[in-house]
């Protein structure tokens, strides 16, 4: 039953790691563009 639930719940934290990298990598182009082009 435990293991169950586990499985997508771990599935769920690994998206959710995986999202946050990519939404800081992101931000941190951005910061970088942005200073590249002094806005």
């Amino acid at each position: 039953m435990s293991i169950i639930i586990l499985i997508p719940y771990f599935c769920l934290s690994n998206m959710k790691s995986t999202y946050e990298r990519y939404i800081s990598s992101t931000v941190n182009e951005a910061q970088i563009l942005k200073g590249h082009w002094g806005i």
